[in-house]
């Protein structure tokens, strides 16, 4: 109708071209006559129109009638023509449309109805949509079936050409979980990364940016499409992504509204669906922690037991009823107490922390508690796990007290080994001094007497060499250092070992050098010597049983760089690299006599690195070994070990172990510093301390497990405790 209007008033006037603006309701349409006028022209009819509807006026200029289109009182459009008119132009036009008004209101209104009842229609789709997925959201609690069930739905209620869902995955891809439609075919082959940030994929867009992205035109489908991320509270699972043929219907304000409440809705449900599932585990791995009968498990709820496994029970020597309206601080021993406060102040997740806890017959049982707070339900409760560890500490007390005994017993191995020779020793120059002492009582001239005296004397001088070197290598622990030569040392050893070399036809090759002093605990050096010495006596007679030219010792000392080199080379049986490995270790031993501790090679190796050095081995299975002792001309060893004035200072802050340092260097002190618990407890095991400075408040492991360390390790050592 509006197009026969402005064709007809075009054609009756002889114009060269019109137009029709209609804007009634929500309908506003416009009708170029003819069809083909340029854009120029087009232009130029709208700011006609837009003038004219302004004003409200229709008197026609030259070359130009206006004419308002009237539904009663109301303009509801107008009709613009340009050419050249007469007045009986404007007369015609003017009776023209006031004539086609009617039928053009009428067919307006019927549109309008018809919209109103696409529109109302419309609506109620959109809310039978809402409701039916809200209804799946409620009841579907598995993810990837409630997901291919929304995509379904929406496919099938708003006609769209295709639906799908994709999760992203922590390592960057998207993955595909839920679809419906046409296409999904195509997708199957498309690579998509969403952390990948020059990825221009709406899809990955989306998710990588948390907001909603149209394209008008697909990447790699020939259609239009909108991908909205689903997330909650920040976090993005994903995206929904529909795809359509006509742009129009994601561009539409209440379709796109569906779909952003849509996620919305699907966010908070993939939440919930997540920390069921992650309950439901929680739940099965504490029901199973709590059938451990190993593990003790218990929950405080309002500072009491709510739940004690009966391994708990079990541990403490209680009846599990007996424990309900008690708390693990009623059972944990009251030295620990102050201990378990600060370690719930600066709990970390997975971090184990060493307790006592006292049972029912007042017996200690030694712990390892594990612990954290969680809702349970509405409430906040207390969930620990308890591990029995009074075996193993008990254990390694009892090592370490084996370890101290069979040390003992190396060094009296070591002695006795030393009494043959020592006796053989001593023997030959009291005979000679027995001897000349019952020639003497006989009549003999001045001449052989006086020669008889000196030998006397020499031998007595030797038995006192012999016990003197026998004193000095048995002298026990004591911690006095002194500026050394080591050849000294070394030949005061080889002294010592003298007979072994003897019985066991073994030569010793010396290649001494001379060296710098070294600062160290000479009975302890001598100690590492004899104990590599006596090593290579085993491994020659090994490989050698009977005397042999090749059967011998090479020892060797000279300065390299900043070290003393000390090594000791035989030609024996050699060693393996799986036996170099452990040469070391406390107990390790490939001697196959009863009398073997395995803690020779194992005291040599901690003495050196007490005096800050190291030992370096080399040798070939059948071949030779080589153990060199290398020792610092200015090492860690130092005055204040024998004075014990060595301090550690434990504290995160750094400042104040600045400050503390600087004071006590100024003192006289050596000072040595840990900036955590496992920093403090490794220099406690590898360095001699004498007193130790200890903040018991550090994050992480605090204070609490460095004196736990002490006293499992039983270390001799004062600890002071620094506070605020």
């Amino acid at each position: 109708m509006a197009e026969e209007v402005i064709e007809g008033a075009s054609k009756l006037t002889g114009a060269s071209y019109g137009m029709l603006v209609m804007r009634y309701g929500e309908i506003e349409r416009e009708f170029v006559f003819p069809t083909n006028v340029d854009e120029e022209k087009q232009k130029r009819l709208r700011e006609i129109v837009n003038e004219v509807l302004l004003k409200q006026k229709t008197p026609s200029s030259e070359g130009v009638i206006h004419s308002l289109l009237k539904f009663g009182k109301e303009t509801a459009g107008v009709v613009v023509l340009v050419g050249e008119f007469d007045k009986d132009d404007v007369k015609i036009v003017n009776q023209l449309v006031e004539h086609a008004s009617a039928a053009l209101r009428a067919s307006l209104d019927a549109e309008l109805l018809k919209k109103a009842e696409n529109g109302q229609r419309r609506a109620n789709e959109l809310l039978r949509t809402i409701r039916l997925i809200d209804q799946l959201i409620v009841v579907e609690r598995d993810r990837d079936s409630l997901l291919q069930r929304v995509c379904e739905l929406l496919n099938s209620l708003r006609g769209y050409r295709l639906v799908w869902v994709a999760l992203k995955d922590p390592s960057g891809t998207v993955v595909p979980v839920a679809y419906s439609g046409d296409g999904k075919e195509e997708l199957s082959g498309v690579n998509l990364c969403w952390k990948d940030a020059e990825s221009t994929d709406p899809v990955c867009k989306a998710i990588r940016e948390n907001k909603l992205v149209v394209s008008p035109e697909y990447p790699h489908l020939p259609i239009s499409s909108i991908s909205i991320p689903i997330a909650f509270e920040g976090r993005v699972y994903g995206a929904l992504n529909v795809y359509v043929d006509d742009i129009s219907i994601i561009l539409d304000d209440e379709e796109r509204g569906l779909l952003e409440g849509l996620t919305d809705d699907l966010g908070i449900a993939l939440h919930l669906i997540e920390e069921e599932k992650m309950r439901r585990e929680s739940e099965e791995l504490f029901m199973m922690l709590s059938e451990n009968e190993a593990l003790g498990v218990y929950m405080e709820r309002g500072g009491v037991f709510k739940y004690v496994s009966d391994a708990m029970a079990s541990m403490v020597g209680y009846f599990k009823e007996e424990l309900f309206g008690k708390s693990l601080e009623n059972l944990v021993h009251p030295d620990d107490k102050p201990s378990l406060h600060e370690f719930r102040k600066s709990y970390e997740k997975g971090q184990g922390f060493p307790i006592r806890l006292v049972k029912k017959d007042g017996s200690i049982v030694y712990c390892e508690l594990y612990e954290y707070s969680t809702n349970y339900g509405e409430e906040r409760v207390r969930v620990g796990t308890i591990v029995d560890v009074t075996e193993r500490t008990l254990a390694e007390k009892e090592r370490k007290k084996l370890i101290d005994r069979l040390s003992h017993s190396d060094r009296l191995a070591s002695v006795g080994m030393l009494a043959g020779g020592v006796a053989h020793e001593i023997t030959n120059p009291l005979t000679i001094i027995l001897n000349y002492t019952w020639l003497l009582k006989d009549d003999i001239d001045e001449e052989e007497k006086m020669e008889m005296l000196n030998e006397i004397e020499q031998a007595a001088l030797r038995i006192k060499r012999i016990v003197a070197e026998l004193l000095e290598f048995s002298r026990k622990g004591e911690k006095e250092l002194k500026e050394v030569d080591l050849n000294i040392i070394l030949e005061k050893t080889l002294s010592v070992l003298s007979h072994e070399f003897k019985v066991s036809s073994i030569k010793v090759e010396k290649d001494l050098h001379p060296i710098p002093k070294v600062l160290c605990q000479p009975e302890h050096m001598m100690q590492v010597f004899f104990n590599i010495l006596t090593n290579s006596i085993y491994a020659l007679n090994e490989k050698y049983p009977e005397t042999h030219e090749n059967k011998k010792i090479i020892v060797r000392t000279k300065k390299e760089g900043i070290y003393v080199s000390i090594e000791i080379r035989d030609n024996g049986i050699g060693m393996s690299k799986d036996i170099i490995e452990h040469i070391f270790d406390p107990f390790f031993t490939t001697k196959q006599s009863e009398e073997a501790t395995g803690l020779g090679l194992s005291i040599a190796h901690n003495i050196v690195k007490a005096h800050g050095g190291e030992i370096l081995v080399e040798s070939k299975e059948g071949e030779y070994s080589s153990l060199t002792v290398k020792l610092p001309l200015e090492g860690r060893a130092s005055t204040a070990i024998a004075s014990g004035r060595r301090v550690l200072i434990v504290d995160d802050e750094p400042k104040l172990r600045k400050a503390l340092r600087i004071v006590l260097e100024r003192e006289g002190f050596e000072v040595l510093e840990a900036q955590n618990a496992d920093e403090g407890i490794y220099k406690l095991s590898t360095e001699p301390i004498d007193v130790v400075l200890l903040d018991l408040v550090m994050p992480g492991k605090n204070g609490m497990h460095v004196l736990r360390h002490i006293e499992i390790s039983e270390l001799a050592v004062p600890v002071v405790i620094l506070t605020g």
